[in-house]
């Protein structure tokens, strides 16, 4: 397989996986199927406070 065939798998894969994300959104579990994070997943965690 050519060099520019490789390339244009690949750019029509990110076309493929951005067009999930603009019908469902980032959060979405189709998103997630496509290969992509959740954006809940990409959330730093937060410390929770001890209760006195």
């Amino acid at each position: 397989m050519p060099r520019s065939n490789k390339w244009a798998f690949h750019n029509t894969i990110l076309e493929a996986k951005n067009a999930v994300i603009a019908q469902f959104g980032a959060g979405s579990s189709e998103a997630q199927t496509v290969g992509r994070k959740k954006k809940s997943a990409n959330k730093r965690p937060v410390r929770q406070k001890k209760a006195a």
